[in-house]
């Protein structure tokens, strides 16, 4: 997701603010990326729970929808933000049904870690979006 934040900042880079906000997205995605691959480092080798909320190939789907998304022609700034907060909401349920679901304790905490930081970003751009007049309530469709 960074790398989608990343080419919306430069979509965007006319307007500071917007270009900003963007920006500052795709640093902090970095970092939730860096925690994911710790997850997918420890859980290695580990029974992982059967598929609940959005599953992993769901996840993969909307990950490769973000690719298609940066390679095609840039959204309007709408768009944008409704792309983003569906990211955000799939990959926070699926890292939160994962920790609630019959792991290792150590992983269960690394999990809602992750989540929690993709429902903050979430939140993050509802805040955005009303700050901008966006109708978020598509995002889900």
């Amino acid at each position: 997701m960074a790398d989608l934040y990343h080419r919306y900042a430069e979509v965007f880079r006319d307007d500071p603010e917007v270009r900003e906000f963007w920006a500052r997205m795709a640093r902090e995605e970095e970092s939730h990326e860096s925690s994911a691959a710790l997850v997918r480092r420890v859980a290695d080798g580990q029974d992982l729970p059967a598929e609940i909320g959005v599953s992993e190939s769901e996840l993969q789907e909307i990950i490769s929808q973000a690719h298609a998304h940066i390679a095609g022609d840039p959204p309007d700034l709408d768009a944008a933000v409704r792309f983003a907060l569906r990211l955000e909401l799939a990959a926070s349920e699926y890292f939160l049904t994962t920790a609630l679901a019959n792991v290792s304790p150590e992983i269960a905490k690394l999990v809602e870690a992750t989540s929690k930081a993709d429902a903050e970003h979430a939140r993050t751009l509802v805040g955005f979006a009303h700050s901008r007049d966006i109708d978020v309530r598509l995002a889900r469709d």
